[in-house]
């Protein structure tokens, strides 16, 4: 019966301890790193992995302007609305070899452009005038991007085609090159956006359909950079 009872009071000892450890706030996040809730019911970031506080988080893909964490709507910089899931996800980062040599992004600064959607498509052929010479083959790449300083201040496409940079060479050392014709311009001084560039006059349609990229927005900040496939 002693023993019982001994039994008994270390239960209601125990389950006492951890009623005042919630009651007095501890930490959100437990000893196994996963990611738990503030009292208002706010994801937080795990002190383990350092996950982003809005990783996952609904969102609006519709919204147009950035949030207070730097991203679109509800998501935080370096992340975008996922309109498939309508939550927040990291944006692409190239991994292919032509990405090697870009300037690296300054994520932490959170002011640089970042590119949250790139898409490319082969022209088999363009305007002789205003695109490539004899109408030779390009590809069209359209990018969705968001940029916390704005992107660019200039309606000129020969002033802005040097704000994009690609690269088709797997070669470290080799350079980056400027865009080449533009086909929707980015609209200017806008934080939010989209633009479709040409690039790669005459090469387009070798054997190697795919390039590295990154944008710069008017300060000379340089973007995440992506691959690209056509």
């Amino acid at each position: 019966m002693r023993a019982a009872s001994l039994v008994a009071l270390l239960v209601v000892l125990a389950f006492g301890g951890l009623g005042c450890a919630g009651a007095t706030g501890g930490d959100p996040t437990d000893d196994l790193g996963e990611v738990d809730l503030t009292s208002d019911g706010k994801a937080v970031a795990d002190a383990a992995t350092g996950d982003l506080a809005s990783n996952g988080a609904p969102c609006n893909p519709s919204a147009t302007v950035l949030g207070a964490a730097g991203g679109p709507d509800a998501c935080a910089y370096g992340e975008l609305c996922d309109p498939a899931t309508m939550k927040c996800k990291a944006v692409p980062t190239g991994s292919c070899n032509m990405v090697g040599g870009a300037p690296s992004w300054d994520a932490a600064g959170k002011a640089a452009p970042v590119i949250a959607k790139v898409s490319a498509m082969l022209l088999p052929t363009t305007d002789a005038q205003t695109e490539c010479a004899n109408g030779d083959p390009a590809a069209l790449v359209t990018i969705e991007y968001y940029a916390p300083m704005t992107l660019t201040a200039t309606t000129s496409p020969a002033t802005f085609l040097p704000q994009v940079k690609f690269k088709k060479s797997m070669v470290l050392g080799d350079p980056f090159y400027s865009g080449t014709f533009m086909r929707q311009m980015p609209a200017a001084s806008q934080k939010v956006g989209s633009f479709k560039v040409g690039i790669n006059c005459g090469g387009a349609g070798g054997a190697v359909k795919q390039a590295g990229l990154y944008i710069l927005d008017g300060g000379g900040r340089s973007s995440n950079p992506v691959c690209v496939t056509w």
